[in-house]
């Protein structure tokens, strides 16, 4: 199984992300991040250890998924290591049902956790 995505942001920056469901880490080079390593699986949300990546999802989405998400985690390959780690799911957002990415990235102490929230169309 694999997801395969291609995000254009504002400017015409046009970036492809191919994600293989298998938990092996594959290395890539990107435009943006630089050189890294990622790994990517469906999980049960209960199998999740930080919250912030397993709760708020849409409760009809869970109960279709049987309580799946996908989770992807990424590091960098360079000097200044970070990681992100990501859930994707469906929650509903200001009445509408979006694609939505729970985004946990952490650098040493620093962290953050992002929502990143796209269009849909069922």
């Amino acid at each position: 199984m694999h997801i395969d995505i291609e995000q254009i942001s504002s400017g015409g920056y046009s970036n492809h992300e191919e994600r293989i469901l298998d938990w092996e880490f594959r290395e890539a080079d990107d435009r943006v991040f630089g050189k890294v390593k990622g790994k990517t699986r469906y999980v049960k949300a209960d199998d999740i250890e930080e919250p912030y990546l397993k709760n708020g999802w849409d409760q009809k989405f869970m109960d279709e998924s049987k309580g799946e998400l996908v989770q992807s985690y990424v590091e960098s390959v360079n000097k200044s290591p970070w990681t992100a780690d990501q859930t994707w799911g469906f929650e509903i957002i200001k009445d509408q049902r979006r694609y939505v990415r729970h985004v946990y990235t952490y650098k040493g102490k620093e962290q953050h956790r992002i929502k990143l929230v796209y269009d849909w169309k069922e």
